[in-house]
C-alpha cells in the first residue's frame, strides 16, 4: 500500500511539473520596445513589456512588464493581429502598477475572444499611459528549426 501511494505521489508531482509546460504555446517574441519621445523626464519614468503567455490549457494571454511609475498607477493596453486592433481585447480594462511591475491576464474563449490565437499572424502589444508607450511583438511561429 505504501509503494502504490508513493508511486500516485510521484505521478502527481510529475503531472503538475509537465502539463504547464505543454500547455503554453510556443511564441516567438520578435521585437520589444519603449518609447519615450515625448516626455520631458524621460530618464525618470520607464516602462517595458517583458513577456507574453499563451496558455492553451488554461485558456489566457498573459502579458507583464516593469513600469517606474508609484504604484496604483493606471496602464492602459491594445492587441493587434497584422496592424489591425483586436475589437475583443479589453481596452478599457486598467492594469496597475504593483511594486514596479504590471500584469494584464485576458481569458480566451470568453467575453468574444477566440479559444487560441492563430498561428500565422503577427501580434503586437501595446500598453500605454499618457506620453509613454511600450510594445511588445510576437508570433506563435515558434523559433527557427
Amino acid at each position: 500500500m505504501k509503494g502504490t501511494l508513493v508511486r500516485i505521489a510521484v505521478i502527481l508531482l510529475l503531472v503538475t511539473l509537465i502539463i504547464p509546460t505543454l500547455s503554453c504555446r510556443p511564441v516567438r517574441t520578435t521585437a520589444v520596445w519603449t518609447d519615450t519621445s515625448s516626455l520631458t523626464n524621460a530618464p525618470f519614468e520607464e516602462m517595458a513589456a517583458k513577456g507574453v503567455t499563451v496558455a492553451a490549457l488554461y485558456k489566457y494571454i498573459r502579458f507583464h512588464g516593469t513600469a517606474s511609475f508609484p504604484d496604483g498607477t493606471v496602464l492602459l493596453s491594445q492587441l493587434y493581429e497584422d496592424q489591425k486592433p483586436l475589437p475583443w481585447w479589453p481596452v478599457d480594462q486598467s492594469i496597475v502598477v504593483k511594486n514596479g511591475t504590471w500584469e494584464i491576464k485576458v481569458p480566451l474563449g470568453a467575453h468574444g475572444a477566440p479559444r487560441d490565437l492563430l498561428s500565422g499572424p503577427f501580434y503586437h502589444f501595446i500598453v500605454y499611459r499618457p506620453l509613454i508607450k511600450a510594445g511588445l511583438g510576437f508570433d506563435l511561429v515558434g523559433p527557427p528549426q
